[in-house]
């Protein structure tokens, strides 16, 4: 069996204290995200997807195995959006970037912070760039994530209670807050750069196609939800564009006009 292994954090795990506590983080990382990767590993085992790769189990898997796969990836994925000493300033092409679409870098913490905020349930809120090459916030319900979409993550927030609870109580206002300050803007704007999809570490042996290297990352300590499959929705600073290849629907928010739902 050739298993997918939880991979380590990419800094010690009292590192984002005081904003993600270092309880929080052994909890979310060691017990949910390995949850998934778990579940994964047996519904693969002895199938011909036991040589996929996360990112193909995400985009052609279907019901429960899309969901532990998409949690899989859509955790690993968050890790690196944060940093310790992060919520910096983007670079410059980022930063570019941002202006362009949201008006300022500003413009886009709020509109972020906004569509976090206002989600309801669980599920994730991400930056993201589309298929015309704007960038757009996105929320994504449960275990959605832009892979399915055809958008380009660049940065994400975990919206299930078990990434804030511990710390902040029934506070996600303040736990998207304290995500702006570890926000992690080389990883994004290295995904915006790179043009193509962040790469999973936890990988199948054998599998042939080309990951994304990491620098040597730090092993924190190692300590399960169910997620439905569903849809998401973007929110854009300019014009309601879709993503091309979106499977489910999308919630548009443009500043002049107010909000529409497309199916």
């Amino acid at each position: 069996m050739k298993n997918f292994q939880l991979p380590p954090l990419p800094y010690a795990a009292d590192a984002l204290s005081p904003q993600i506590s270092e309880l929080t983080l052994v909890t979310h990382h060691g017990k949910h995200h390995k949850a998934y990767l778990d579940k994964v590993n047996k519904a693969i085992a002895g199938t011909p997807k036991e040589n996929w790769s996360l990112e193909r189990l995400v985009r052609e898997a279907s019901d429960s195995l899309f969901n532990h796969a998409a949690q899989a990836w859509n955790h690993e994925f968050y890790w690196h959006s944060m940093r310790p000493a992060g919520g910096s300033r983007p670079s410059a092409a980022l930063a570019k970037a941002l202006g362009r679409d949201f008006g300022s870098i500003e413009a886009f913490t709020s509109e972020f912070s906004k569509a976090a905020g206002a989600h309801f349930g669980s599920g994730w809120a991400w930056l993201v760039a589309a298929a015309d090459g704007k960038l757009a916030v996105l929320t994504t319900h449960d275990a959605g994530t832009p892979l399915k979409d055809g958008a380009l993550p660049l940065l994400t927030c975990d919206l299930w209670e078990h990434a804030w609870y511990l710390d902040r109580q029934q506070d996600k206002a303040a736990y998207v807050k304290a995500f702006f300050e570890l926000a992690n803007w080389d990883f994004a704007a290295e995904n915006l750069a790179r043009g193509t999809v962040y790469s999973s570490v936890a990988r199948s042996a054998g599998v042939g196609e080309a990951a994304h290297e990491l620098p040597k990352l730090i092993p924190a300590k190692q300590a399960s939800s169910e997620p439905r499959q569903a849809g998401s929705e973007m929110h854009r600073a300019n014009s309601p564009t879709k993503a091309s290849g979106a499977s489910s629907s999308s919630k548009v928010s443009n500043p002049d006009r107010g909000s529409t739902r497309r199916g």
